[in-house]
């Protein structure tokens, strides 16, 4: 059983919380009501699919889709910090599978932790993370596979 303040996010569906990230995300503008299909998997995006738009630095949900046909996206976060003490997101460099500690005041207990990978290191499929949280101080990403040297984005988003 894990503490209260560590989680695991990634593959394989339904062994860890999974929190779904529109294909080809980060975006460089909001979502549309035209944006439903998931053009990885040719079919609609599931319900509370995250739409990162890095040009405003907001977040949008998918709430539903309506008729098949229009999709309702709601906004959920505003603008994330990217510098600062209380930085709720950026991006790190996996060095064999782990990275020190994030310092940010904006981790903690309870905080939701997203990663999407930006580029593959010396892996083939993506990690999934487990984190670490020290109440208001950071947080350490571990990925599941050891040797992994990818890039990622994280962001904070609760």
């Amino acid at each position: 059983m894990t503490s209260p303040t560590t989680y695991k996010l990634g593959f394989p569906k339904l062994k860890y919380s999974v929190v779904p990230m529109a294909s080809g995300s980060p975006f460089q503008r909001n979502p549309t009501s035209s944006d439903l299909k998931d053009p990885k998997v040719n079919g609609f995006y599931n319900i509370g699919t995250l739409w990162p738009n890095k040009a405003n630095s907001t977040l949008w949900a998918l709430g539903s889709i309506t008729n098949g046909a229009t999709a309702n996206w709601n906004q959920i976060g505003g603008p994330l910090e990217t510098t600062g003490t209380a930085a709720r997101k950026g991006t790190f460099t996996l060095v064999a599978g782990t990275h020190a500690q994030i310092p940010t005041t904006a981790a903690v207990t309870g905080s939701v932790i997203l990663y999407t990978v930006v580029t593959l290191g010396t892996v083939t499929v993506a990690s999934s993370f487990l984190s670490t949280i020290v109440n208001g101080v950071g947080f350490t990403p571990v990925a599941s596979q050891a040797t992994d040297t990818s890039v990622i984005n994280w962001a904070i988003v609760a």
